[in-house]
């Protein structure tokens, strides 16, 4: 058996991660709505990243090509989602001037992810406790979350709002 945190990630935890982190931490107060969360390959966008908050788009973004396991996932949606808690104006303001390992609020989201993942993790846990499924590479698909609506990532497909 895989170690919990070991799992190769899929749209399943995404929802699962998000949902915590909003009951965790709630709804920002500088930037309005919950954000959309897109958990897609990386040739959508740059592709190295592992993830990134778009505050104009109200939108959290997800390579799952970079996430090999349940815990890098729980990380990064936890470093992105206290981004969208963040004053994102001032986030842009002192970018200007420093590295992204000098930024005040990019310290901030890291150890926000170091503090609260462990607990993130035992929560997921708990949900999946009585079951064995494990997720392989050919059951990861491409996924798009809207608000909590999950559905495959075929741009053909209409979203329930």
């Amino acid at each position: 058996m895989i170690e919990f945190s070991k799992q190769l990630p899929h749209r399943g935890h995404v929802d699962k991660i998000y949902e915590w982190c909003k009951k965790k931490y709630g709804r920002s107060k500088y930037n309005g709505r919950y954000p959309d969360v897109v958990f897609r390959k990386g040739d959508y966008y740059d592709g190295e990243e592992w993830g990134y908050y778009d505050e104009i788009e109200k939108c959290i973004y997800i390579n799952r090509d970079k996430h090999e396991t349940l815990q890098d996932l729980i990380d990064t949606i936890i470093h992105e989602y206290t981004h969208y808690l963040q004053n994102m104006y001032h986030y842009q303001i002192m970018a200007k001037y420093l590295e992204s390992d000098q930024h005040p609020m990019e310290i901030e989201a890291e150890l926000m992810s170091e503090k609260d993942g462990p607990e993130c993790l035992r929560y997921l846990e708990s949900l999946y406790k009585n079951t064995d499924y494990i997720m392989t590479f050919h059951d990861n698909e491409n996924i798009y979350s809207h608000n909590n609506i999950i559905a495959d990532n075929d741009n053909s497909s209409s979203l329930n709002n």
